[in-house]
């Protein structure tokens, strides 16, 4: 019987972490952690050094959430704009960036459209 409670152990600390689904609002309380934050871009913009921002929980300065793109990652991004409006699903460690909390994104794999705005269909 033990090496059985050993072996089923062994396999629930080797189980992967489910990463926590928060809000915009949220975020904050969940940095350090790898989580995805879900809710509506409000807009996508370029900053002055050339990062692209996509706020979500309001437009900047009132976002209460960004998900940052460096200038050397934008390449692996197509149709950013289309975002907006989009309630969306952004993955990856929570950070804080001037006060706020953040996800740097690397690939379009960590962002799932979960509903497009009206005037969108998904996939397109």
């Amino acid at each position: 019987m033990k090496p059985f409670a050993i072996a089923a152990g062994l396999m629930i600390l080797a189980a992967p972490a489910i990463a926590a689904t928060v809000t915009p609002d949220n975020a904050g309380k969940h940095v350090g952690e790898t989580a995805t934050v879900e809710g509506v871009v409000a807009d996508v913009h370029a900053a002055p050094n050339g990062m692209i921002l996509l706020d979500l929980g309001g437009r900047d300065p009132d976002n209460k959430f960004v998900a940052m793109i460096f200038p050397n990652n934008t390449a692996a991004f197509a149709h950013l704009n289309g975002y907006i409006g989009n309630r969306v699903q952004i993955s990856g460690a929570i950070q804080m960036y001037h006060g706020k909390p953040e996800i740097t994104l690397t690939n379009e794999g960590q962002i799932q459209v979960i509903e497009a705005a009206h005037s969108q269909k998904l996939g397109t």
